[in-house]
């Protein structure tokens, strides 16, 4: 199969499960469609989309032991497909006439905005001055009642956080950006120049610091795709990249 490199997608009627829990029947689905399928979509490197509603989309639509139900209709991409959309989802309506629920892509750019929640992120502890933030905030005195007390005290160090995570932390992607090309530019003046103690030392320095920055990033999206993390060592941003999009 020839890998397309642009974004794209495929919906509808695969007539094919991914798997056994795909089809609820008195009779296991045969094997080797399966597998054909599955080595079809690893090849291809897709994503099978979940499909908000029915966990099955088609029916025969008899009764008792003869009813067979299989999820046949799926919503497949690639990654690119993900990279070009904020927002991707699928979901099926009830099915009329047809013996199929019908299914529907959903693929936006727009961008809303929402007050989120405040929550600590994991990847601030790798700034060593986030513990002063912290430490601050709580120095501060607070005069009133325990309870009041209690309640501002939080509510204070959220403030100062968002405003340290703003104007000092600052966008950890951009940061990977920045630090890659600093690399970048000593690596080709080494090129051009030939080895040089000084340049030596400057790739060192910017290959430590994009090291940082990859490592708070990591952070980042282990946490944003809600998923432990059991592969020590392992640089799998773009895993957890595509299962918080999915998500």
């Amino acid at each position: 199969m020839l890998v397309n490199p642009r974004p794209w997608c495929c919906i509808g009627d695969f007539n094919v499960v991914i798997g056994a829990h795909e089809c609820k029947s008195s009779t296991l689905p045969v094997r080797l469609p399966i597998e054909e399928f599955k080595h079809f979509i690893e090849v291809g490197n897709l994503i099978s989309l979940p499909t908000r509603g029915v966990d099955f989309t088609w029916s025969n639509r008899r009764r008792g032991v003869a009813l067979t139900e299989k999820k046949l209709d799926i919503s497949l991409c690639n990654e690119d497909w993900f990279h070009a959309w904020n927002q991707v989802s699928c979901c099926s309506f009830p099915r009329l006439s047809s013996d199929h629920h019908p299914i529907m892509l959903c693929s936006s750019s727009s961008d809303f905005i929402r007050k989120s929640t405040f929550r600590f992120h994991k990847m601030w502890l790798h700034n060593l001055d986030c513990k002063r933030v912290v430490s601050e905030a709580w120095r501060i005195v607070v005069h009133g009642c325990p309870m009041f007390v209690l309640s501002h005290e939080p509510r204070m160090l959220k403030k100062d956080l968002r405003h340290w995570n703003i104007h000092v932390f600052g966008d950890v992607h951009q940061r990977v950006k920045n630090a890659y090309n600093a690399v970048e530019v000593i690596q080709m003046c080494i090129n051009e120049s030939g080895l040089d103690a000084e340049l030596l030392n400057q790739e060192n320095m910017a290959q430590n610091d994009l090291l940082q920055a990859l490592m708070v990033e990591e952070t980042f999206w282990m946490e944003k795709a809600i998923l432990n993390w059991h592969l020590h060592g392992d640089m799998n941003t773009s895993f957890f990249h595509k299962v918080t999009k999915i998500r």
